[in-house]
């Protein structure tokens, strides 16, 4: 047994040097993770606009069920968290009653609401044309009578306004000549200079 052990041992063979594995370089730090927030209900669908029921033979189909909501249980961030704030009363909103669409209609409700498109298409059409066929006279173009009244009526009043400057008195009017002649003055003399 010892030559089994000794020649276990023997210097014959070198002993061989063990390295380790290269290493992985180590990845980037991460960032901290957001404290947990209370979970969100799932958004309900819109609901579908009410529609005019249609004239079937077909027998009455039963009541729609909705389907059941999977309830989550309660967890200790939904207990602590604050209840959502009250919804504010809303004012009753306005039954919107659609119209019936084309292949709803009988024959009769057809024909009735083609005709008064048809109608209103063409009042407007007609009053266009009336409208280019007659455009409103300019205020300029007046008939002579009174195109005469109107002169007169301005003669009248510039009539008036000389007399009512006539009635000044010798000072007044002295002062406004002078005060006259002074802007005729400047003015030639703004001339000379330009």
């Amino acid at each position: 047994m010892q030559d089994t052990a000794a020649s276990l041992r023997s210097p014959t063979t070198p002993p061989q040097a063990t390295t380790p594995p290269p290493r992985a370089p180590t990845p980037p730090p991460r960032a901290p993770t957001p404290p947990p927030q209370a979970p969100t209900p799932p958004p309900r669908a819109p609901t579908p606009p009410p529609r005019a029921p249609t004239p079937t033979p077909a027998a009455p189909s039963p009541p729609h069920v909705a389907p059941a909501q999977k309830k989550r249980p309660a967890t200790q961030s939904n207990v602590s968290a604050a209840p959502p704030p009250k919804k504010k009363a809303s004012e009753k909103k306005q039954a919107i009653i659609p119209k019936k669409l084309v292949y709803e209609m009988t024959d009769a409700e057809l024909n009735a609401l083609v005709k008064s498109d048809v109608d209103s298409f063409f009042k407007k059409l007609k009053t266009e044309r009336e409208a280019k066929r007659n455009p409103e006279k300019p205020y300029l173009l007046l008939r002579p009578e009174d195109l005469r009244q109107r002169i007169e009526a301005q003669q009248k009043k510039r009539h008036e306004a000389q007399k009512e400057s006539s009635s000044l008195s010798d000072y007044d009017r002295t002062l406004r000549t002078s005060i006259e002649e002074e802007k005729k003055k400047e003015k030639r003399a703004r001339k000379g200079v330009a």
